[in-house]
């Protein structure tokens, strides 16, 4: 099983969840900067994957970060920036990452990803999930299902963790775009063995799994994993 390591950067620091809040990283001797961090992983890993903070929360994506982090990091560096759209995506390639994210809960639609893979492969899809329910922009234009449901924009209201239809008709077709990766985020942290077991036959054959989690997961499915969040 593979493990790419995932990091937070905001404000051109690396930075960890406490709370409700993000708080940089530190350790005895003080602030771990990020090229401290990625020497490390250097060391370790060939791949590393990044969440943007500022792209994904404030829409404003760290392009000159992400330029200098290939001066620091020899192997492949995989951004979530918080793209929106496919034109965004190419800002983040062009800055230098080699695989751009797209999560769902930024994308306009999986219609974006399939504009982009007429250009390129290089992108991977983050289903983020929230207790058991997919988040997204607006879900009503990816699903007839989630379109029938009253109040089906963000949040997927009305598709619980107990119906996984929407789920595996998402994936389905985030998959036919034939990203590098369908990545599963938790963001709650609660792992959704169910989720996960629907991702994997989806998944299986076609498109690497990948998923954000600090759990023992490989008991379960057939999946690789993103950590250190």
């Amino acid at each position: 099983m593979k493990v790419i390591p995932s990091i937070s950067i905001m404000d051109g620091e690396v930075v960890v969840v406490e709370g409700d809040r993000y708080k940089v990283l530190r350790d005895e001797h003080g602030v771990l900067s990020l090229q401290t961090i990625l020497h490390i992983l250097d060391e370790n890993y060939d791949t590393i994957h990044v969440l943007d903070i500022n792209g994904i929360e404030r829409m404003e994506p760290q392009l000159g970060i992400i330029e200098s982090m290939r001066e620091e990091f020899d192997g492949e560096v995989w951004v979530d920036a918080g793209v929106r759209k496919a034109e965004e995506a190419y800002d983040v390639l062009m800055a230098g990452a080699d695989v751009v994210v797209l999560g769902t809960k930024r994308l306009r639609s999986w219609k974006e990803a399939a504009r982009l893979a007429e250009d390129t492969d290089n992108f991977a899809v983050s289903v983020d999930i929230y207790r058991g329910r997919v988040v997204g922009q607006d879900l009503s234009r990816d699903s007839d299902y989630v379109a029938g449901i009253e109040g089906g924009g963000g949040v997927a209201e009305g598709v619980h963790a107990q119906d996984y239809f929407f789920m595996r008709e998402l994936i389905s077709k985030y998959v036919s775009t034939s990203p590098r990766a369908i990545i599963l985020a938790f963001m709650d942290g609660r792992m959704d063995f169910e989720a996960l077991r629907t991702a994997s036959a989806v998944c299986e054959g076609k498109v690497p799994l990948y998923i954000v989690t600090d759990e023992l997961v490989s008991e379960h499915a057939d999946a690789q994993i993103l950590s250190i969040r």
